[in-house]
């Protein structure tokens, strides 16, 4: 009966390395207050369903609610961009590009001539195919 318990206690414990794996990708500003929550929101769960005749499906359900974190912890991550990281990363590159004046005008080359060529090509294929 022992082996049964410690069993049950696995699963618990599983649940809590995957909320803690997940707090990783949560954003740093809300990460130890987002993962304190989810842990006791699953301890919770599992205390109030009791600790002894546990059902495989309540540990399933329970081990379903901890992977949920994966999802949430993506989610506030896609919403965590800001207007003033945009501002952030656009002056970091300018200075970059500041910095190595050769590789931004092999870019800036690069970048034309790509966008020149697809001009031209465009224009045959109109002319040619799409309006003969």
């Amino acid at each position: 009966m022992t082996g049964h318990v410690q069993h049950k206690g696995a699963v618990l414990r599983f649940c809590l390395w995957l909320i803690r794996a997940a707090a990783r990708i949560a954003p740093q500003t809300i990460r130890s207050e987002w993962g304190a929550e989810w842990e006791a929101e699953v301890v919770h769960r599992w205390i109030r369903d009791g600790t002894d005749g546990r059902s495989a499906r309540t540990q399933l359900q329970i081990l379903t609610r901890s992977m949920g974190a994966f999802v949430h912890a993506l989610w506030l991550r896609r919403y965590e961009w800001r207007l003033d990281m945009l501002k952030q990363d656009l002056r970091y590159a300018l200075r970059g590009l500041i910095r190595q004046p050769m590789f931004t005008a092999v870019v800036v080359i690069t970048i034309g001539l790509g966008i020149g060529a697809n001009s031209a090509i465009f224009s045959v294929v109109k002319g040619v195919i799409l309006e003969p």
